[in-house]
């Protein structure tokens, strides 16, 4: 029973000091008021150590804002649970804050990097925090602390984005994570518009492209690639090249099965994305390991992960490789079919 849930994502809070253009979870308001009660969040915790879950990832919103965050660390680190917090780094450019955190007990940060400048910083997140990012990197190096920076790809960044990350470096950083764009379209109300706009064989080939240049200028650094594109739409021999260098991840831990969300209000949610949908409420369908094992293998639950969990097409099946990939991320598929997929690669 233990060894099923790895690690655990809390989503404590949903206001953020920052207005990304491409926040998965812009809908929900970014309320300040929408937050997760402490009470609520120990709950979250002694379930943790009853799974025997070996680490808990602090999510947003913007998780520095947050009004109980320090309390909530120091409960958790009393468990001696691994603690990640992901955040956009704003607020951390006060080195002094930076050192509460790690005297705390934060194990290691994700700093979530969202553009390459300034100009870029402040069209894309409404405001210019590029150099107080830089400089809560620089902080991070400085005290010692484990950090990684992250950044989200796209059509529109994707010849952009590695001068951000060589500034990084520059500051310090030595460890870098990189991923596409989540738009879980659960109405479909963007279907076309998305697939127009994020074209998956265009953003593949631009970053195969691009890859020599990010091995050459991150030298020295890790860095891989959260795969969420079907493996189909790239070429094998780039894909077996980036496998062989340990830049490739692939198979998230809503394929995987080893992970727990909760959000703001004690609410599982399959993935920090897919925030719409809500499975199970902790105090009512749940209030401990042994009735969450009961509800989460219910007929119910199986049925709504099977088919969440699905391949797109029958195709999928007979692909060698799709172990390695599951379709691909989930959200791919709300916002086009395998069938226009294959479409648009004729087009491509």
């Amino acid at each position: 029973m233990n060894k099923k849930f790895t690690t655990c994502w809390i989503t404590v809070n949903r206001a953020c000091n920052l207005r990304c253009t491409w926040c998965y979870a812009k809908e929900t308001g970014f309320k300040l008021n929408d937050e997760l009660k402490i009470e609520d969040g120990i709950k979250i915790v002694d379930l943790c150590v009853e799974l025997g879950i070996k680490t808990i990832i602090l999510i947003g919103g913007e998780p520095t804002i947050y009004s109980k965050i320090f309390e909530l660390i120091q409960y958790i680190k009393s468990f001696n649970i691994r603690v990640v917090l992901v955040t956009n780094g704003v607020i951390l450019k006060d080195i002094n804050l930076v050192r509460k955190y790690i005297d705390c007990g934060i194990d290691s940060f994700s700093i979530s990097l969202k553009a390459s400048n300034s100009l870029l910083y402040k069209k894309v997140t409404g405001y210019d925090q590029f150099n107080n990012v830089m400089n809560t990197i620089n902080n991070l190096a400085v005290l010692g602390a484990k950090f990684s920076v992250t950044s989200v790809l796209t059509n529109e960044n994707i010849n952009n984005f590695l001068a951000g990350l060589v500034e990084a470096k520059n500051n310090g950083a030595k460890s870098f994570g990189l991923s596409f764009c989540y738009n879980f379209d659960i109405n479909n109300e963007t279907k076309q518009e998305f697939l127009r706009n994020n074209n998956p064989y265009i953003l593949a080939k631009n970053f195969s492209n691009i890859y020599p240049e990010i091995c050459e200028k991150l030298k020295g650094c890790s860095f891989s690639l959260e795969q969420s594109l079907p493996l189909c739409v790239w070429e094998k021999s780039f894909i077996d090249e980036m496998n062989n260098n340990g830049h490739l991840r692939s198979i998230c831990q809503l394929l995987k099965g080893n992970g727990l969300l909760f959000d703001t209000d004690l609410n599982l949610i399959p993935c920090n994305a897919m925030y719409k949908l809500k499975y199970g409420k902790f105090g009512i369908d749940f209030n401990n390991a042994e009735t969450l094992f009961s509800y989460i293998n219910s007929e119910k639950i199986v049925k709504f992960f099977n088919k969440l969990r699905g391949v797109p097409d029958e195709e999928c099946l007979k692909c060698s490789i799709c172990k390695y990939c599951g379709g691909g991320c989930v959200t791919n598929w709300t916002n086009y079919s395998f069938d226009e997929l294959k479409t648009l690669k004729e087009r491509s």
